[in-house]
């Protein structure tokens, strides 16, 4: 959880540092920067680090519920159909 705060507060100076490479890349017009991480096909890095950000709180809710109850919560496990499982997780 650490890590993750910390790469929430250095988001906006990776993507600005991203931008720059862009940047050079678009110039230099060279694909050897792709290598670094930086092309078009990359996704959207903020979005990537609030869905890491709830995956995270979704696991450590799991184990503190596994951790109390000695097993997990039952809205947490699939017992039928992964349609009817994904509605549940709607619910």
């Amino acid at each position: 959880m650490e890590l993750q705060c910390k790469v929430k507060r250095s988001l906006n100076r990776i993507l600005n540092i991203r931008a720059n490479l862009t940047s050079l890349q678009a110039l230099e017009g060279s694909r050897e920067l792709e290598n670094v991480g930086v092309s078009a096909s990359s996704g959207n890095l903020t979005d990537e680090v609030q869905k890491t950000g709830e995956l995270m709180s979704q696991a450590e809710e799991m184990q503190l519920l596994e951790r109390d109850h000695g097993k997990l919560a039952r809205r947490y496990v699939q017992t039928t159909g992964s349609s009817v499982f994904l509605k549940s997780l709607l619910d």
